[in-house]
């Protein structure tokens, strides 16, 4: 009796494991694309395409919609508020797509066709990739963690074509069956949350007897302030952690923007963790189903195994090896506060969850300029005082998010009753 009690747990536990893991196996898959175009490429080709997945990757970072987020606390949201989100996000995603074609051309030499269909392709990809992890969020709501983390599987099979199709010999035209799958992963993930949509409608429905309430008529326009309000935060977080990378390259020698680059390719693929786990928890967290304590206690153990033995093996290379010391300080630093980034990803989801995306916002943007600053100030100096920028933000990012969280708590009773989101969006407004 108690192991078939303990079987969903473990099942969830399963789920989490599997949505972390395919996450990272599409940065993988990102990584892999990179290298076998430096490999089977020319010079300028290489360099269009390197162009082409950073400015994707970017574009999706300072483009945030915030309709994952809005969608994942919302009680239930019904078929009409996922048919609005999901065109928002396509809107988002379309215009963030065809900013990231014109750079893609700016930064070409030369404009043949081969440019041309590196610079739609790969941007388009990422924004349908954008859609469908939009609506694998209904499923997550479902508790459906397996359906959830199998899309980034697809999503990272996908990426792995173009890579067989550059060693075939296909060139840049290898990046359009990558596209045409993940534009039918997606099609396919819209079709099944469509499904679990209308499940939720007819189970509110029957629940209130009346067939309407699972689906009440919401105004777009109020959709997508909602939604903003959670997007907003992420976009200025996504901006003031590019910052240290954007100003070094502007303000800085090679050999300092160099070094930083570095530290940040290393670093930001591990947040993948933290953010892939937080995001998997906010239905949980909107619906009192798992503890403040325990998300934090799970990232902060998470950060800090992987902060120390990436810090512990920076430093023994640098012992080792004598490499440059301004680079690796730069990196140990970065790799250290690591457990910090983690809690503070953990702090960003209780906000998340208790709908009080204004308050993140007046944290983020806040220390957003703090950090902007810092590092313009310390931009001409050596690369770890950029480092000790970001350790000292990650700091003081960890205590506003703290006091913003105590902030959302408030009279418990009172905000539970006047927050709760009810079917088809919330009763503020």
């Amino acid at each position: 009796m108690t192991l078939h009690r303990a079987a969903p747990a473990e099942r969830a536990r399963g789920g989490q494991l599997a949505g972390v893991g395919t996450a990272v196996l599409v940065r993988v898959a990102t990584l892999a694309q990179l290298l076998v175009a430096a490999l089977v490429l020319d010079a300028a080709g290489y360099a269009v395409v390197a162009v082409a997945l950073g400015v994707a990757a970017a574009a999706q970072v300072v483009t945030d919609s915030g309709a994952a987020a809005y969608l994942a606390i919302l009680e239930r949201p019904g078929p009409r508020v996922l048919r609005q989100l999901v065109a928002w996000q396509a809107l988002v995603g379309g215009v963030a797509a065809g900013v990231g074609a014109l750079l893609v051309l700016r930064a070409a030499a030369a404009g043949d066709a081969t440019v041309l269909v590196v610079a739609l392709a790969v941007p388009a990809t990422s924004a349908v990739e954008s859609v469908g992890r939009l609506c694998r969020v209904q499923w997550l709501r479902g508790e459906r963690v397996h359906a959830y983390a199998s899309v980034d599987g697809g999503y990272a099979a996908a990426r792995l074509v173009p890579v067989g199709c550059l060693l075939a010999g296909w060139g840049a035209w290898s990046f359009v069956p990558g596209l045409v799958l993940a534009l039918a992963a997606t099609l396919v993930v819209w079709a099944g949350a469509r499904v679990e949509a209308q499940a939720d409608a007819v189970a509110a429905a029957s629940v209130a007897a009346d067939r309407a309430a699972g689906d009440e008529p919401v105004p777009f326009a109020r959709t997508v302030r909602r939604s903003m309000a959670y997007g907003v935060p992420v976009m200025a977080t996504g901006l003031y952690s590019q910052a240290p990378v954007v100003v070094t390259a502007a303000l800085s020698s090679v050999e300092t923007a160099a070094a930083v680059a570095v530290a940040a390719r290393l670093v930001q693929p591990l947040e993948m963790v933290a953010a892939s786990y937080s995001q998997m928890a906010l239905p949980a967290l909107a619906r009192g189903r798992m503890v403040r304590e325990h998300l934090l206690a799970v990232l902060g153990a998470q950060g800090l195994a992987l902060g120390v033995g990436g810090a512990v093996g920076v430093a023994g290379f640098l012992w080792v090896t004598g490499a440059d010391r301004d680079g690796w300080v730069l990196a140990f630093l970065m790799l250290a506060v690591l457990p910090v980034k983690y809690l503070n990803y953990g702090q960003a989801a209780l906000l998340t969850a208790a709908r009080r995306p204004d308050l993140r916002t007046v944290v983020s943007v806040g220390l957003g300029l703090v950090c902007l600053t810092a590092v313009v100030l310390v931009a001409r100096g050596p690369a770890w005082e950029v480092g000790a920028v970001v350790v000292v933000n990650e700091l003081l990012l960890l205590v506003g998010l703290g006091v913003a969280v105590r902030a959302a708590q408030g009279p418990a009773p009172r905000r539970a009753a006047v927050q709760r989101v009810r079917v088809g969006g919330d009763r503020r407004g």
